[in-house]
């Protein structure tokens, strides 16, 4: 039987000298860049998010009443010409007077009064933070899950754009460097196009023989991209991949890959 023909540069001891391409490593900076607002913005949503949660809960076990009264109500306009209503009301605890404001539905917002006496129901902990007011109708059930489905959103985004901008290079960079070359079979052809680009998405497999390392099988991987990288890839086209020995499901199309080999000196 022949031993497969790689890329030159493949057949080198490891590790190899690697190099990001060309093409690639534009959009990865430039995803870098418009991730770096989303880090802060969603580390301070996620803490939000926790702090409202766990005073919620503080309030909800261990809270107690306390006098208050509403001292302003208020609407403001958006935009998109929507009402916002507020109230601002105060309370007392241990003779130090604090002030807090809440955001009301209409109904809510017409039934209070400026002066309204109320009773506010207190963390002492988080005295500051960590209350709810007693208005008819508020439920601080739906302000909490207001925060965090936000939290969720921006987090999961900020996550998602750190996933790959970040660890997938890590992750390609590094099978690239240390990956074992095998011979994969392109299965699946498909693409899509969005803003007149096309991005082709393929599906290989590739078949590791039981070694020390694993008990072998067929496994397969996707890769997808867009350009002349692409061609000619269409189903049965034998490619190089590129596997973690360790982890023979961790591959890649290393023809399609962000990062290459450099030639031995």
């Amino acid at each position: 039987m022949s031993t497969p023909i790689f890329e030159p540069e493949l057949d080198q001891p490891l590790p190899r000298q690697v190099a990001m391409r060309e093409q690639y490593g534009c959009g990865i900076w430039l995803v870098r860049l418009l991730t770096l607002p989303l880090v802060p913005m969603g580390a301070c949503l996620i803490f939000v998010a926790v702090s409202r949660i766990v005073m919620s809960l503080g309030v909800l076990l261990a809270g107690t009443d306390v006098d208050g009264r509403i001292v302003r109500k208020f609407e403001t306009k958006t935009r998109k010409n929507r009402v916002h209503y507020t109230a601002e009301y105060v309370y007392t605890v241990d003779q130090i007077e604090y002030q807090d404001r809440v955001r009301l539905d209409a109904g809510e917002y017409a039934a209070v009064q400026e002066g309204q006496a109320i009773t506010v129901k207190v963390y002492a902990p988080g005295r500051e933070c960590g209350n709810w007011p007693g208005i008819a109708g508020y439920s601080p059930l739906s302000e909490v899950s207001g925060v965090t489905l936000v939290a969720l959103i921006l987090g999961g985004a900020m996550f998602f754009f750190l996933y790959r901008s970040y660890v997938r290079p890590w992750r390609m960079r590094h099978l690239v460097r240390w990956g074992r070359p095998i011979k994969g079979i392109v299965r699946d052809v498909h693409w899509t196009t969005y803003k007149w680009i096309k991005t082709f998405h393929i599906r290989y497999e590739y078949a590791v023989a039981p070694d020390e390392h694993s008990a072998g099988g067929v496994f397969s991987g996707r890769a997808s991209a867009s350009g002349m990288a692409t061609k000619p890839v269409n189903v049965g086209s034998v490619v190089t991949v590129l596997y973690d020995p360790q982890r023979p499901k961790r591959s890649l199309m290393y023809r399609l890959a962000g990062f290459k080999a450099l030639a031995p000196r």
